[in-house]
């Protein structure tokens, strides 16, 4: 699977995991099994029935910068 590049805004707090997956060149079905043994490499949140991911931890693991200073660690 090829990474695609997708806009990673803070003002977007929580991500679905397959968008995060497919950020990182994960595939769907692996990242799922990632996402159940605690494997992903960042934290998955299960909100209700989805699996979820902080957007600042994608871009904290991607050492992408924030564009808003106060949204950074």
């Amino acid at each position: 699977m090829t990474p695609r590049l997708v806009p990673l805004p803070e003002a977007r707090p929580l991500l679905p995991l397959l968008e995060a997956a497919s950020v990182l060149g994960i595939s769907r079905s692996t990242a799922y099994l990632m996402a159940q043994g605690q494997t992903f490499p960042i934290e998955v949140l299960r909100i209700g029935g989805r699996y979820q991911v902080r957007t600042a931890d994608l871009r904290r693991y991607l050492h992408l910068p924030f564009d808003d200073p106060a949204a950074a660690p």
